[in-house]
């Protein structure tokens, strides 16, 4: 079952509205512009997108590997 979050990752990546380069890890957006990534209290990057934050480790695995990473 996928959550809230990873559904919004999935689409997101999918429709082509976020893309990744695999090799850097960085988030770009629909215009190509990278997504400023920002750290939340425990060190990790998240990136804002849809009016809410993902973090960067579960974009780049699900579109590394699709439908598997981004389930709980």
């Amino acid at each position: 079952m996928l959550t809230k979050a990873s559904l919004r990752i999935k689409n997101a990546v999918d429709s082509g509205r976020i893309t990744v380069d695999l090799d850097s890890g960085s988030v770009s957006g629909a215009r190509g512009m990278l997504l400023k990534p920002r750290l939340d209290r425990f060190g990790y990057l998240m990136v804002s997108f849809a009016g809410d934050y993902s973090y960067v480790h579960r974009i780049v695995a699900y579109a590394a590997s699709g439908e598997r990473a981004p389930e709980p």
